[in-house]
């Protein structure tokens, strides 16, 4: 048996275990070209991601702030369902915690609405047994507000044996605030400096990666 094996699995949603990066993305794009008139590139959108989700739009677009947050909602509902994928191998790695009785949960910092309805979707309700969504703590990640929040789900939670397993800065730092073991996936990507910066407890080069350490 694998000792080091988490008792909690704590997980971000979109781009850990779902593709809706891209389709954010695209919303996010389409009213910055709008309004911003400038070139939207990698930099603009990570520093979005950083963001506190209730105060991207103020901070971005001032006075057309709740015209542009309509807006992208409106863009959401239309396509997040049609859109939505889950990343390869996530799906058996849910599977495998559960039958191992690896207690698990949804750490986000996405609107409930449209995160409870993409887990719905792709039938993985019954594995979690926490859902943290905006609005659900003080703060956002990358402070550890939420994951603070989602432990409370499970009092007896170890953190030396809990993982956040996310594939941002933003997940990195929150796992660390919340002296939970961050576990980094980077999903073919290199990211050589969110290393560097938070040092996390596990790297994985994607899920699978993960499953095989924890059917090991």
């Amino acid at each position: 048996m694998n000792r080091d094996k988490p008792k909690l699995v704590l997980f971000d949603w979109d781009g850990t275990l779902v593709d809706t990066l891209p389709l954010i993305r695209a919303a996010h794009e389409a009213i910055w070209k709008l309004y911003r008139k400038g070139d939207f590139d990698n930099r603009q959108f990570e520093a979005i991601l950083l963001m506190d989700p209730r105060e991207v739009f103020a901070k971005l677009y001032a006075d057309k702030a709740d015209e542009a947050r309509t807006m992208f909602y409106n863009f959401i509902e239309l396509n997040h369902i049609r859109q939505l994928r889950a990343l390869p191998h996530a799906l058996d790695l849910i599977r495998e915690l559960a039958k191992q009785g690896i207690f698990q949960g949804v750490v986000s910092k996405k609107t409930r609405k449209y995160l409870v309805a993409e887990i719905e979707h792709l039938g993985l309700t019954p594995f979690f047994k926490c859902i943290i969504a905006t609005g659900d703590s003080p703060r956002e990640k990358p402070h550890p507000d939420p994951i603070l929040k989602a432990l409370e789900s499970f009092p007896r939670a170890d953190k030396a044996r809990t993982w956040y397993v996310g594939d941002a800065e933003s997940d990195m730092a929150a796992s660390e605030g919340a002296g939970t073991q961050s576990v980094l996936v980077l999903h073919g990507k290199d990211k050589t400096d969110l290393i560097f910066r938070y040092t996390p407890s596990r790297v994985f080069q994607n899920l699978s990666n993960i499953l095989e350490f924890i059917k090991s």
